[in-house]
């Protein structure tokens, strides 16, 4: 579920709670002012009065009469108390929240990104944390794939076999191709930017492997190798028994997505094709290092669950100017 924390002055604060895996994170700028304080994630549980407890380092925001499903458009809004302090009362007045229901087809609701810091890999990591988890249909979507809110609602949109892939199409644009664009105006800045995704674009499984080595920026697994956030990463795919692919050269890509953290244990991606495929989650992963396998996920069929990681795009390699661009950056 995805909200707004919105305190007396109108500010707010997004934030993703899943509760399933029983954590909250946030993807907003964070102060010793703001209700998270410090913090970017916490652990998140429903209490036995239906409201959502976010557990802070300082205080519970306890979101009253929260959502009960990610559809529920009967609760949309409402207030926030703080309980639990370690630290002493909250002194910045009301807070409430709102929430946009996913999946009913409403109206579109603007969803605020986080605002770009110049650092390649922290602005991608924070544009995902931002977007997930979201559903085909809603608005976060609706960033991630412009158009298809409205496709959805008007019973157009056309589903591809997976939707994975669309995310790189969207760290293509988000900071190659939009930035690129940057260094133009008029009619110009939009068929520089186009042409930018027609060259680059990793929208695609295969074609973010293919796309890596063309432009010099593929990083093939080799031993205990690991990503680095922001990063890009392909799995490789199943045969028709189910049996994990394991060819890193040639062997089909059948998964990609967005590293957050990568460990030799444990991983954090970003993803779409999730649920019955047309989910966006963060979510964690066993990784074994060495071999270099990862979990897929648990309902796949098959004999393993787990799939062999071909490589990552090194964005760092792939995205070399976004840094500079930052300077053209419409303000």
């Amino acid at each position: 579920m995805n909200f707004d924390l919105i305190d007396f002055t109108n500010k707010t604060w997004p934030v993703a709670v899943d509760l399933k895996r029983a954590i909250w994170t946030t993807a907003a700028a964070l102060d010793a002012g703001a209700p998270f304080n410090l913090f970017a994630r916490g652990a998140a549980r429903r209490d036995t009065a239906g409201n959502i407890v976010l557990v802070t380092g300082l205080w519970d925001l306890v979101l009253e009469n929260a959502p009960r499903t990610d559809a529920d458009a009967l609760r949309t809004k409402g207030t926030v108390s703080i309980n639990n302090s370690r630290v002493g009362p909250w002194t910045r007045g009301l807070l409430a929240w709102s929430a946009q229901p996913v999946g009913g087809g409403g109206a579109a609701k603007k969803v605020a990104m986080p605002l770009r810091t110049g650092s390649l890999r922290d602005d991608i990591v924070a544009a995902m944390r931002s977007l997930l988890p979201c559903s085909l249909g809603d608005a976060r979507w609706d960033i991630i794939q412009p158009g298809s809110q409205k496709q959805v609602a008007d019973g157009t949109y056309s589903k591809p076999g997976t939707s994975c892939l669309i995310l790189p199409g969207f760290v293509t644009s988000y900071v190659g191709a939009v930035p690129h664009g940057w260094s133009f105006k008029g009619a110009r800045r939009n068929t520089e930017t186009e042409a930018y995704m027609n060259t680059r674009s990793l929208n695609g499984t295969g074609r973010v492997r293919d796309q890596g080595r063309k432009f010099s920026a593929w990083t093939q697994v080799n031993g205990n190798s690991l990503p680095r956030p922001g990063d890009i990463y392909a799995l490789l795919d199943r045969d028709a028994k189910g049996i994990a692919l394991t060819n890193r050269e040639s062997d089909g890509i059948g998964h990609v997505g967005v590293v957050l953290n990568a460990g030799p244990n444990i991983w954090e991606t970003a993803d779409l094709g999730q649920g019955k495929g047309w989910d966006g989650s963060i979510t964690t992963r066993e990784y074994h290092a060495g071999i270099g396998e990862l979990f897929g996920q648990s309902n796949q069929p098959g004999a393993t669950k787990f799939r062999m990681v071909a490589g990552w795009v090194n964005v760092d390699d792939y995205f070399p100017n976004y840094k500079a661009q930052m300077a053209n950056m419409p303000t």
